[in-house]
């Protein structure tokens, strides 16, 4: 049975779904073009301090400072990423200018089908849109930043139901770490999308290499906001608790694509309720 606590947390997270974002919906299944915005901070037209101004001045953005203390602990599910058929995530990976992409192909995506959605509203489930880097991290905990956040973006299924859970994975560079097969495999093609806008090049990863690093750990959940424009403030975030590793020069190989850091800094969380979810 659902307890008054999950809810409240359900209702808060399901409130952030209702903006209007068709076009962006559709937009979500296949790799972002370049985008009239840039990294740079000091490009006073297009960079990262000029973005809530121009595009979305709302109050539920993202990413955000998480402090543990004031994360309101629920018991829940645990977030449970469903392999496609194939145990493959296959697509393609480019590079938009901004951001290394990978799209999966449409037979090929996970799906969350299981977590703090279950018993919500709409009794939603969401397919993989697309999954992208940022270096360093953009959530921080307790103030700090991870080297690297991965934001694996699913979307609904349900067509009335235009709304996004991204599952957000953090690492940090410890040399003594294993490779990172989910990183390994989007290094694998680091050649071919070297230079912006260049054409999409045909990726496999094994799903495991995803499906893996979610396993059964806490997450925190709040509602938010995409991490680049337009800002769209109809995201249900779930952060994985766990931090993970990965040999430094992985981390590092991503991070010297763009000449600068690409995550957003952390925004105000105003009224709203951070939860970590414990399965």
């Amino acid at each position: 049975m659902t307890s008054s606590v999950e809810k409240t947390m359900l209702r808060s997270l399901a409130s952030s779904a209702t903006a209007a974002m068709a076009p962006l919906a559709r937009a979500a299944s296949r790799a972002p073009a370049a985008q009239p915005w840039s990294w740079d901070p000091k490009d006073t037209v297009g960079g990262p301090s000029t973005w809530h101004a121009t595009y979305c001045p709302g109050h539920a953005q993202s990413p955000i400072d998480i402090v543990k203390g004031d994360a309101v602990a629920v018991a829940g599910p645990a977030l449970r990423l469903v392999p496609p058929t194939s145990g493959s995530v296959s697509g393609s990976v480019a590079n938009t200018g901004n951001q290394i992409v990978l799209t999966p192909d449409a037979d090929a995506k996970t799906s969350i089908v299981d977590g703090l959605f279950r018993g919500s509203p709409d009794d939603a489930t969401f397919s993989l849109a697309n999954i992208h880097f940022h270096t360093p991290a953009e959530h921080a905990v307790d103030g700090v930043l991870a080297d690297l956040e991965v934001h694996v973006v699913h979307q609904a299924d349900n067509p009335d139901v235009d709304r996004f859970a991204v599952v957000g994975l953090l690492f940090n560079a410890d040399d003594s770490a294993p490779e990172s097969p989910l990183l390994s495999a989007i290094l694998s093609a680091s050649e071919e999308y070297a230079e912006p806008l260049s054409e999409p090049t045909p990726l496999a990863v094994d799903a495991a290499a995803i499906t893996e690093l979610v396993g059964d750990s806490p997450y925190y959940a709040y509602p938010g906001s995409l991490t680049t424009p337009p800002l769209t403030e109809a995201v249900s975030w779930l952060v994985i608790a766990n931090i993970h590793k990965a040999p430094a020069w992985q981390i590092e190989q991503l991070t010297q694509i763009f000449p600068y850091p690409t995550n957003r800094p952390v925004q105000p969380v105003n009224d709203r309720v951070v939860n970590i979810v414990t399965p």
